[in-house]
């Protein structure tokens, strides 16, 4: 009877070496930041500078640059905003696109984001080098910085007339 007691005794309190006695460290998925690349098919790819032309008929306000990028995004989930600026110093800049790169987990390449935008010839200084950027992030603070450097993309390009000085492109 005294070892039956002690059986019993001995499966009722839990064993020692089954308790859990700390938490689980659970950390979250690391976040990590968007890229910007220019298709094969991209009239204006990352490398080279866009020698402009003046339009036909000499109206020389008229004219676009359209750009396309896919925006390689990991977090699938995560919205983006895309902000441009042209000829940008400190906080001063023409900013002529500024709109939301949705989440759009369903693509059939969920990490890719297809995004077009377009700057009007008005928007650049005619006869210097004009430097367009394309800046990708989850928010800004103000008008021209990203919430978190680290998970944001930059992409630049430069474009002025046939013969500029290209020194001037480094600004």
């Amino acid at each position: 009877m005294g070892l039956m007691l002690a059986l019993a005794c001995a499966a009722a309190v839990p064993s020692a070496g089954c308790l859990i006695t700390e938490r689980p460290d659970y950390r979250a998925a690391p976040a990590y930041p968007p890229s910007i690349v220019t298709p094969a098919t991209a009239a204006h790819p990352l490398d080279r500078i866009i020698v402009l032309t003046p339009p036909s008929g000499g109206d020389a306000g008229g004219g676009e640059l359209v750009f396309d990028v896919v925006v390689r995004e990991p977090n699938v989930n995560d919205d983006l905003e895309a902000k441009v600026f042209v000829n940008r110093v400190g906080n001063a800049a023409n900013i002529p696109v500024s709109e939301r790169i949705p989440a759009n987990p369903a693509a059939s390449r969920p990490g890719e984001r297809p995004f077009q935008f377009v700057i009007p010839a008005s928007a650049l200084v005619e006869g210097q080098c004009n430097k367009i950027e394309l800046v990708v992030a989850s928010g800004f603070v103000g008008s021209f910085t990203p919430v978190d450097l680290d998970e944001s993309a930059r992409a630049v390009w430069w474009a002025g007339p046939a013969g500029v000085d290209l020194t001037s492109c480094n600004r």
